[in-house]
């Protein structure tokens, strides 16, 4: 049952972090590669925190 809603939240970041880099590369053009790597740090940054 936990990891089900840790999966939950995780899923959710995914997304928030993604809608938020989709939003960003219109202003600005970044590698995506960068990106995805920017975005996996982030998200152990959170999972480290919890």
């Amino acid at each position: 049952m936990v990891v089900l809603v840790l999966g939950l939240v995780v899923w959710g970041m995914a997304v928030l972090v993604g809608r938020k880099l989709v939003g960003n590369s219109r202003t600005r053009r970044k590698p995506l590669r960068y990106s995805l790597l920017n975005a996996h740090d982030e998200s152990l940054k959170q999972t480290q925190k919890l």
